[in-house]
């Protein structure tokens, strides 16, 4: 199932409620959750949260955006819906051998399916360390 959103249609000018969003996109309460601690920013620090829907706009448009890039650290390529997603650490396990590379997989947090990364020294080591202390491996701004 593909989660692209080109056919949504927003408007620049009004103001979303976390069950607006739900109903435009067709997404669960937590994958707008998931969008904030992405990178999507409410109109103010109230709750509710409400989202502008320029800022909609902008936080899909920079997330395909984003699919064409590099991964950031911690950072995985969801096949099944094209988005490159930070997989929450619950879904997260790592597979270490010695002299070969690790692997790691996870759930994607945006539509469920299955991730699997080859992973370097470096960032295996990050993503241990992630789930040692139990904190996001979203980098904060």
């Amino acid at each position: 199932m593909s989660r692209s959103y080109r056919n949504v249609r927003t408007h620049d000018t009004m103001v979303y409620s976390v069950d607006d969003v739900q109903a435009l996109f067709g997404v669960h309460r937590n994958t707008v959750s998931n969008w904030v601690v992405s990178g999507l920013k409410p109109s103010d620090d109230s709750l509710p949260q409400r989202f502008r829907g320029a800022e909609l706009k902008r936080f899909h448009a920079d997330r395909a955006e984003r699919a064409r890039r590099n991964l950031r650290l911690g950072e995985f390529k969801c096949i099944a819906c094209g988005n490159a997603v930070f997989p929450e650490l619950g879904t997260l396990s790592l597979t270490r051998k010695e002299g070969h590379v690790s692997l790691a997989s996870a759930t994607c947090c945006d539509c469920g399916a299955s991730l699997f990364k080859l992973l370097g020294a470096t960032e295996c080591d990050y993503l241990q360390e992630c789930l040692d202390t139990n904190t996001s491996s979203v980098p904060r701004r």
